[in-house]
């Protein structure tokens, strides 16, 4: 649903799926596509969505994110399959999942998630370095300071990723980590899975 509560939205909005509890993780996603790609994203709760989905066109790219009652994950083909985090596609409908990790794999996953962290931080950080300087040597200034604009609102998305402290993880802090990385793993990580989805 859009900021004017209207269901209404341009064919080649993107919208993200979501349920109530997942909506924090739903806008983290819209956020990041926003600053990092330009794409305009519609959140729409699950009950918006089965209000309204026969009224979508086949070629509307919808991202279910979570486990929505119409997610499409029979048939999907993951393209992303770490850790109980998965992501793929089928056609133009999108699954974002997270699932069940085993408590023994938890230490593990702890080191993974602080490596992933610092590859996020540090390349958000290059890209608002490349964007500001490409802005300092005149190289199209309008376009270049819009980019330092959305980079500089990115960095405030890394916020999310500081969650890994020091310490033992419970199951809730678990569960955060989880959902937070797989949203940054989908929208900026190497395998740029927002990106194939977009172009597939």
């Amino acid at each position: 649903m859009n900021a004017n509560g209207n269901a209404r939205i341009s064919d080649d909005t993107v919208v993200i799926v979501y349920q109530k509890r997942k909506a924090k993780y739903a806008h983290l996603m819209s956020q990041l596509i926003t600053a990092h790609t330009g794409h305009e994203v519609a959140e729409w709760e699950e009950k918006i969505w089965e209000a309204n989905k026969h009224d979508f066109l086949s070629s509307q790219k919808v991202i279910f994110f979570g486990r929505t009652g119409d997610n499409h994950k029979t048939g999907i083909k993951w393209k992303f399959d770490e850790f109980a985090l998965q992501y793929g596609w089928l056609g133009n409908r999108c699954v974002v999942f997270v699932g069940w990790l085993n408590v023994f794999q938890v230490p593990k996953f702890y080191k993974h998630y602080k490596a992933r962290a610092e590859y996020f931080e540090a390349s958000v950080k290059d890209a608002y370095k490349k964007t500001r300087n490409a802005t300092a040597t005149g190289a199209t200034v309008a376009a270049g300071a819009v980019g330092v604009v959305a980079a500089a609102k990115a960095m405030v998305f890394l916020a999310p990723l500081a969650l890994v402290g020091g310490g033992i993880w419970g199951a809730n802090e678990v569960a955060k980590a989880m959902h937070t990385l797989i949203v940054y793993e989908f929208v900026l990580g190497a395998d740029g899975g927002f990106k194939q989805f977009m172009e597939n």
